[in-house]
């Protein structure tokens, strides 16, 4: 028997640690598995196969992502229900994730090579996406760069209030030492 594993899951609960194969018998079923599909998953179990092993693993949410399918057929979602694994209704390509309170949402990707992916958000129109570690990092840079520029930007502007100030001392000296060279009258 060929067991396929998800593309992802999310068990609860558990400490953030590297494995290299995880046993439920050991580490517990899975709370949420996702499911990437592609012409190579077609070959080997379809997803109505990979449906039943997650539904025998006793999984309580799955979430499967076609970057191939139609739009609006893209995004599909089961969540057990008196024990067995019952499609949702996905509405505008975006579900609630209910393992983690936020949303999966088929949202485009900054990236030449996708036009769309399939991402957590804080709500269903795609706002909030969680950002992948390298996400995360170009943002800090970016942000660090911005902060940066505020800065030179502050100096640049106080530099030139200093010359400005320096202009105005030296103007007034001139013109007070212009008056004081005129003849004074007398009375």
């Amino acid at each position: 028997m060929y067991w396929q594993t998800p593309d992802a899951f999310v068990k609860l609960g558990t400490p953030d640690t590297r494995f290299d194969t995880w046993k439920t018998w050991q580490g517990g079923t899975p709370d949420l598995c996702v499911e990437i599909v592609s012409p190579s998953d077609k070959e080997k179990q379809t997803l109505d196969e990979k449906l039943e092993r997650f539904h025998a693993m006793g999984v309580a949410e799955v979430v499967a992502f076609d970057p191939d399918g139609a739009p609006g057929r893209r995004l599909r979602a089961w969540d057990l229900v008196d024990g067995d694994l019952v499609e949702r209704v996905v509405d505008a390509e975006a579900t609630p994730c209910l393992t983690l309170g936020l949303w999966f949402v088929i949202a485009p990707v900054p990236t030449k090579d996708l036009d769309h992916a399939l991402r957590l958000a804080e709500d269903a129109r795609g706002h909030g996406i969680v950002l992948t570690p390298t996400e995360r990092a170009l943002a800090e840079k970016e942000a660090a760069l911005a902060g940066e520029e505020r800065e030179r930007v502050e100096k640049e502007r106080e530099r030139a209030e200093k010359e400005a100030a320096l202009a105005e001392i030296a103007r007034l000296r001139v013109a007070r030492g212009t008056r004081s060279k005129r003849p004074r009258k007398s009375r």
